[in-house]
């Protein structure tokens, strides 16, 4: 599953510390496991959604103020 951080995660110690908050959210939601899919699909949807949730926060605003400047160029 680190693998799978790592596509999202480029650092490899962010990576960890997802994936560790990913299987403590997984272990404290077992009981909420329906066995509908694979188990490892179900941790794997875990672990990305974690993986975007850190990337949406850690997301930046800039602000660029740009100045546009014109020119006035007069034909006679």
């Amino acid at each position: 599953m680190l693998s799978v951080c790592r596509q999202y995660i480029k650092d490899i110690h962010q990576a960890e510390d997802i994936m560790i908050t990913a299987f403590m959210k997984v272990f404290t939601n077992l009981k909420n496991f329906q066995h509908n899919g694979s188990f490892e699909g179900w941790i794997r949807r875990i672990i990305i959604n974690e993986c975007i949730s850190h990337i949406r926060v850690q997301k930046k605003v800039v602000f660029i103020e740009e100045e546009h400047c014109f020119e006035e160029s007069f034909n006679i």
